[in-house]
C-alpha cells in the first residue's frame, strides 16, 4: 500500500466555500458536504499532484478564516475531486484550478474548533 502523503494547496484568499446538507434516506441520514476552492497557477508538478487526488480520493482538511477545521472524507469512504483548469489567456484573467470536494456520508464532515473560550 501507498504511504500517506500530504499534500498542502495554496488556496486564492478567501477564495473557499463549504456547505452541508442532510436529508433523511431508508438507511438514516445522507450528509454530503461540498467544499469549492480556487488554486491560482498551473504547473506540471501540481497538475500531476491534482490528477492523482482525482483518481484515487482523499481526506481533506480545510480551515476556515476563524481557525475551525472541517475533515471532509475518510480512510474507508475518501471525498472525490474535481478540478476545472483556468488558462484564459489574458491579462488579470484566471490562471489556474478550480476545486470542488464532495463526501456523501452517514455521518458529516467533522467540525472542529481550535479558538479559546
Amino acid at each position: 500500500a501507498e504511504a500517506d502523503e500530504l499534500i498542502q494547496l495554496e488556496i486564492k484568499n478567501q477564495s473557499g466555500t463549504f456547505k452541508e446538507t442532510s436529508q433523511p434516506v431508508r438507511q438514516g441520514t445522507s450528509n454530503v458536504s461540498e467544499a469549492a476552492a480556487y488554486v491560482s497557477g498551473i504547473s506540471t508538478d501540481l497538475d500531476n499532484q491534482l490528477k492523482k487526488i482525482v483518481a484515487l480520493g482523499a481526506i481533506f482538511v480545510c480551515e476556515d478564516l476563524t481557525g475551525t477545521t472541517y475533515t471532509i472524507g475518510t480512510d474507508e469512504i475518501k471525498a472525490a475531486l474535481s478540478l476545472d483548469k483556468k488558462n484564459e489567456g489574458k491579462a488579470g484573467s484566471l490562471y489556474g484550478y478550480d476545486l470542488k470536494i464532495t463526501w456523501n456520508s452517514a455521518s458529516g464532515a467533522t467540525v472542529e474548533s481550535f479558538q479559546s473560550e
